[in-house]
């Protein structure tokens, strides 16, 4: 179990929860399918040309697309930032960047201090 926060649900019961926003902004999105097997974790970039990011509409629209039942919107903008910990890399710093973060306003690769974080730990 766990908790995390975020500011608001945008899939409910497999409903994606409509307020109509039209800003877009990097995004991070948490969903579990509604049988609460799957976790899904997403990030959306932006503040670039090749990527605006999207609207909380939106956040849901894909969670719901890509399978899950619940979904809720994290903290995203300059704070979003998907990582792994790559096993087979070797030295000390074994984690890679998924995305393209934008946390200097919207400067890509670089990365903001945030305390909000989510680990996820899996093991055989």
């Amino acid at each position: 179990q766990v908790a995390v926060s975020g500011f608001f649900f945008k899939l409910r019961d497999g409903k994606v929860l409509i307020d109509n926003a039209t800003d877009c902004h990097p995004r991070t999105g948490t969903g579990l399918s509604e049988d609460k097997r799957y976790l899904y974790l997403m990030t959306i970039d932006g503040r670039m040309k090749d990527s605006v990011g999207a609207t909380t509409d939106e956040v849901g629209k894909l969670l719901k697309y890509f399978g899950a039942y619940d979904g809720i919107n994290m903290d995203g903008g300059g704070s979003t930032t998907m990582v792994w910990w790559d096993p087979a890399k070797t030295g000390d710093d074994k984690t890679e960047i998924l995305n393209v973060p934008v946390g200097a306003g919207s400067t890509p690769n670089t990365q903001r201090c945030n305390g909000n974080n989510l680990g996820v730990y899996f093991w055989k």
